[in-house]
């Protein structure tokens, strides 16, 4: 049997996965409650690249969906709607 099949290994994989990203959040916020202004600023950009990060996870799994959704079932689209991603699509070139 595979070793990712096992629910032990899984388990401790995902405690492992919970220690770390605790572990992280408190260095976080840690580091919001510097008295240092370069640090905050740190933190900052930290917290806005990875919010950056998620958000094209997220469009990337919706792109996902719609390009593997049928022609004929994709949503449609008003007008104001789509000079709205015109206008997206021609700032980003």
């Amino acid at each position: 049997m595979p070793w990712f099949n096992n629910t032990a290994y899984l388990k401790m994989i995902d405690s492992m996965a919970i220690i770390i990203a605790q572990a992280y959040q408190l260095a976080r916020s840690r580091l919001a409650s510097a008295s240092s202004h370069v640090m905050r600023a740190m933190m900052q950009r930290d917290q806005l690249f990875s919010q950056i990060q998620w958000l094209k996870r997220e469009l990337e799994i919706l792109r996902q969906q719609r390009e593997d959704c049928p022609v004929n079932k994709r949503p449609e689209f008003s007008p104001e709607q789509r000079l709205a991603i015109l206008q997206l699509m021609s700032q980003r070139n």
